[in-house]
């Protein structure tokens, strides 16, 4: 099964157990928790995921191209320091790697 279809079922879930429960939960938990663990499971060297998803940053590599100004696991929200763009990356804990580039309209 791929990413996104075990996302949309996890979320389906989520939103069930959500709705018989009187506490407010962020429904988007289970399934970012679901997907840091599968990015994290994927030990794949920096090329194969660059080959997947486009270029990829270390920590300190971010850190010179871009403005970290938020995050919810396993997404950060960047501002590009070149050109002002806003964008969303996706990263993994070990290696620390950020990737999956993506601009926010």
């Amino acid at each position: 099964m791929d990413k996104q279809k075990i996302a949309e079922a996890i979320v389906a879930a989520g939103l069930a157990a959500n709705r018989e429960t009187s506490a407010k939960v962020d429904p988007t938990e289970l399934p970012r928790r679901v997907l840091q663990a599968a990015l994290n499971a994927d030990q794949s060297p920096r090329a194969e995921l660059e080959q997947r998803y486009g270029q990829c940053w270390s920590t300190a590599e971010l850190s010179d191209e871009f403005r970290l100004i938020g995050f919810m696991t396993p997404f950060v929200l960047v501002v590009r320091k070149s050109t002002g763009e806003k964008g969303s990356l996706e990263f993994r804990h070990s290696p620390r790697l950020y990737f999956n580039w993506k601009v926010t309209p």
